[in-house]
């Protein structure tokens, strides 16, 4: 099962680091960085997964999934 956590702060990275070969996005770079040399994949996208934590702020929430579902399309969500 390949996993994918939309945000990688204390919570969604926490979450990445349970599982091999996770994948990840950030939209800080700077987080981004620190997840890939942890072993987080972040140049693949999240939309691939099997499976996908959102991890993002809450005010955030509605337009990450919103977006994750329009790149995912219909097959995939």
């Amino acid at each position: 099962m390949r996993v994918g956590v939309l945000g990688l702060g204390h919570i969604g990275g926490s979450i990445a680091r349970c599982f091999d070969g996770p994948v990840g996005w950030d939209a800080d770079p700077e987080v981004r960085e620190l997840a890939a040399e942890a072993g987080v994949d972040v140049e693949s996208p999240v939309a691939g997964c099997d499976l996908v934590v959102v991890a993002t702020p809450l005010h955030r929430l509605h337009l990450d999934v919103q977006a994750l579902l329009a790149e995912a399309g219909p097959a995939g969500a």
